[in-house]
């Protein structure tokens, strides 16, 4: 994959580790499901992320959280890289634990990449924020 894509992949797939404690909620029912990328900033699948040209292009295509009951998570997301003219897919995916504040619910992946967060909005909706851009998740 092209260099500035991997960079703009990473920055926006920035995981990782980090052991939460201390006034967490527990009440996993309220959050557990499974959670389907609906749209970026309001706008629907897929979306572009970054375009030199119409032949070099990254584009989010699809993502799902699957937040399960006994803290764990899987996290996956895949994007339409054309370089050159040529398309393929590339997924990241991102599995650990997950934990809940309030309305923030933190990601812990297993590989120690670094923790990220998620707001719950509602009781089937958990928005992910990356400077300006918004990915909504609908469960």
């Amino acid at each position: 994959m092209h260099r500035r894509w991997n960079l703009a992949l990473a920055g926006l797939l920035a995981i990782g580790s980090t052991e939460c404690t201390g006034g967490l909620t527990t009440n996993t029912a309220l959050v557990a499901g499974l959670y389907q990328l609906r749209s970026v900033s309001g706008r629907p699948l897929p979306f572009l992320l970054d375009s030199t040209d119409a032949d070099n292009q990254l584009a989010l295509t699809a993502g799902e959280v699957n937040v399960l009951a006994d803290g764990s998570f899987v996290d996956s997301t895949t994007f339409l890289v054309t370089e050159a003219g040529v398309a393929h897919d590339e997924s990241e995916v991102a599995s650990g634990r997950w934990s809940q504040k309030g309305n923030t619910i933190s990601f812990t992946p297993g590989d120690g990449s670094g923790t990220y967060t998620m707001a719950l909005a509602g009781d089937n909706r958990l928005i992910q924020q990356f400077g300006a851009l918004a990915l909504a998740y609908v469960r």
